[in-house]
């Protein structure tokens, strides 16, 4: 109920607003979005590295192995 009251102030503000502040809103919100698709793409190369460091580490106890 709350977060619907909510939800209702900000479609009359964003209503309100000028043109200026609503692409301003905009920008934000694609700001915050392009943050965390950066930030997944990182945690992405870090895992990939530690991927690639695991595979060298288990091929070197194979050849140990052999």
């Amino acid at each position: 109920r709350k977060q619907k009251a909510e939800a209702k102030a900000m479609k009359v503000k964003y209503k309100n607003m000028s043109e200026s502040e609503k692409m301003d809103v905009e920008i934000q919100r694609i700001k915050k979005r392009v943050n965390e698709i950066n930030s997944n793409i990182e945690t992405f190369h870090k895992t990939n590295e530690m991927l690639d460091k695991m595979e060298q580490r288990l091929e070197g106890i194979e050849t140990k192995l052999k």
